[in-house]
């Protein structure tokens, strides 16, 4: 309990009905109770129902994923492995895209093809990967990733790049 006991300064009191206002400042289960006593001495105490004061709205993105690299890559596909940032609250997923060419940007996101939400299931500063597949061969992508929480607040992008496999040759790391 945040207040344990708090006196109030006598009201007027009108048409047998006071008012009196609190704010909780920290989240939690609260029961109020009132305890009155006339100018007699004589005293009562009141309780009411249960509050619950939520926590506030969490507005804090996660930090950016680090050490995006493509292991594994063949002539169509490749795993792309980043490490985890931590967050406020928790990293929840990841949102990974990517695009042919020799870079990735921020204004590149909204137009580079999506693999959906990887799952979070580590922890700050764990390896994560998804691979990307239907890839073509012989050819530059540029890859971003982004690291969200459940109250959808995403990073910034971390980009990486790297070359498909010519046809004919083995897989790279």
């Amino acid at each position: 309990v945040a207040h344990a006991t708090e006196a109030v300064p006598s009201p007027q009191v009108t048409n047998n009905s006071q008012t009196f206002s609190h704010v909780y400042q920290t989240a939690g289960t609260y029961t109020p109770r009132v305890t009155v006593t006339d100018p007699t001495g004589l005293t009562a105490a009141f309780s009411a129902a249960a509050i619950t004061v939520a926590s506030p709205p969490d507005t804090q993105a996660p930090g950016i994923p680090t050490a995006v690299t493509a292991e594994e890559t063949t002539t169509t596909s490749t795993r792309i492995a980043w490490l985890a940032p931590s967050d406020n609250v928790g990293v929840t997923s990841y949102q990974v895209r990517y695009r042919q060419g020799t870079s990735f940007a921020n204004v590149d996101w909204d137009g580079a093809t999506s693999t959906g939400s990887v799952p979070s299931t580590v922890a700050a500063g764990q390896r994560v990967s998804t691979v990307l597949s239907n890839l073509t061969a012989n050819t530059d992508y540029g890859v971003g990733v982004k690291a969200c929480d459940a109250a959808n607040n995403c990073s910034t992008i971390a980009a990486g790049t790297f070359r498909t496999a010519a046809a004919g040759t083995t897989a790279t790391s």
